[in-house]
């Protein structure tokens, strides 16, 4: 027999608004798709891994007795009054990141890069190249109207910056906004 296969539509051909909503809702699907996989499976295998790397390594410290990091530790929080839960999570650190730390970090990359997939798909308007180019070259103009003498700074935010220090290099500059 014959096969009759749905046509596919070009997502690119789409109107913009419909566009919008189909890119949205395949990004809701692969969410909950890998929300749904880190949930089911690979968070019960690292919990798993973690709780028998610290099963073994507790085994280890009632066998040969503990190494001497682990009396330094057992001192320092002695000392500092924390309590055994805190006292737990310091001792078995190991197993504790092999079981939530590396996951939920794994997790945590996963989303940003679904989420960077969503935004260049939405953003990104190769027919507004021209457009964005000319108002980039008006501000320029403007820099040279007013005597072109300051530095040309972009205009990116604090907050985006990759640097959490709080600089005030911009304040006295000349903004060019090129996210617009």
């Amino acid at each position: 027999g014959t096969t009759i296969a749905a046509p596919t539509v070009p997502l690119a051909s789409l109107p913009p608004h419909i566009r919008r909503s189909v890119l949205k809702a395949l990004y809701v699907v692969a969410l909950c798709l890998w929300g749904w996989l880190f949930l089911a499976v690979i968070l019960p295998i690292s919990i798993s891994v973690g709780l028998i790397y610290g099963f073994f390594s507790l085994s280890r410290v009632w066998i040969f007795g503990a190494p001497p990091g682990r009396y330094i530790d057992e001192i320092n929080l002695r000392k500092s009054n924390v309590g055994p839960v805190q006292s737990f999570l310091v001792l078995n650190r190991s197993a504790m990141v092999l079981a939530f730390v590396l996951p939920l970090g794994r997790a945590y990359k996963i989303y940003t890069d679904l989420r960077s997939a969503l935004v260049q798909a939405l953003e990104s308007a190769p027919s507004l190249h021209a457009q964005r180019v000319e108002h980039i070259q008006k501000q320029f103009k403007q820099w040279h109207e007013e005597g072109g003498t300051r530095r040309i700074v972009t205009a990116r935010p604090g907050w985006k910056r990759v640097s959490n220090k709080n600089s005030t290099y911009k304040k006295g500059c000349f903004q060019v906004h090129v996210d617009k």
